[in-house]
């Protein structure tokens, strides 16, 4: 994602960026569950 944001000349916020691991149970985004194995509308 860096080399990416670095060819486009672009940053992260540095207060409101995690890069890690997914929970297994997924997360909300967007109206969106976003997981592991399924991307789900709600």
């Amino acid at each position: 994602m860096n080399w990416v944001l670095d060819a486009v000349e672009m940053t992260k916020h540095p207060y409101k960026t995690y890069i890690g691991r997914i929970k297994t149970t997924g997360f909300d985004f967007l109206g969106y569950c976003i997981g592991s194995h399924l991307l789900k509308a709600r």
